[in-house]
């Protein structure tokens, strides 16, 4: 299966394929959380528990992290933009909660477990925006470093948010990595078949 997974989702991903390597037939990395020498004020924000910047609670604080996490200026409507906050404050209590224990308990460790990256001999695809201010865009070369068959692709003027900034440019690199890698004897998992886990 190919699995695709952006910033903390990137993570997860090296993760999975670290301990399942046999289900995986290539990975695809969007900006995912890299080593501390890539780190930028924002993540350093949220090491002290400053976590705003990325869980906003005011539709001020919402329009702030959109800016910084995207080069474009996106507007949106202020229904839009009310919307979408409410959605996200009725799980902002679990997420500071997962978020806190990620920073306290996986993330001093993430570099070493990164290291067993170096045995995945599969396709890889690391995307990342050279205006990112989540994690630096040197965190790809990390990346390319550790993974045996990686391939980068950097976009300028773009943030974190390379859906938002770039969506064309994601969804081609994305589906042209995939037509190169992509075999027959590739087993898709169907949704039926994917436990979800509480």
């Amino acid at each position: 299966m190919c699995i695709i997974g952006a910033s903390m989702g990137g993570a997860i991903v090296c993760m999975f394929a670290i301990k399942y390597p046999e289900y995986i037939h290539m990975i695809c990395l969007l900006a995912p959380v890299a080593n501390e020498e890539c780190e930028t004020d924002l993540i350093r924000e949220l090491r002290k528990g400053v976590y705003s910047a990325l869980l906003p609670e005011t539709p001020e604080q919402l329009r702030q992290m959109i800016n910084t996490l995207t080069v474009k200026r996106i507007k949106m409507p202020k229904p839009f933009l009310n919307g979408f906050l409410n959605l996200r404050l009725r799980l902002l209590n679990e997420h500071k909660k997962v978020l806190a224990s990620l920073l306290e308990h996986d993330y001093p460790h993430i570099e070493t477990n990164y290291l067993k990256l170096r045995q995945l001999d599969r396709p890889a695809l690391i995307l990342w925006g050279r205006q990112d201010q989540v994690y630096a865009f040197s965190g790809a070369e990390f990346f390319c470093n550790l993974l045996p068959k990686a391939e980068c692709v950097l976009f300028d003027d773009c943030g974190h948010f390379m859906a938002l900034d770039k969506p064309e440019e994601t969804a081609n690199s994305i589906l042209s990595f995939f037509d190169k890698h992509a075999n027959y004897q590739v087993k898709f998992m169907s949704l039926t078949n994917i436990r979800l886990m509480d």
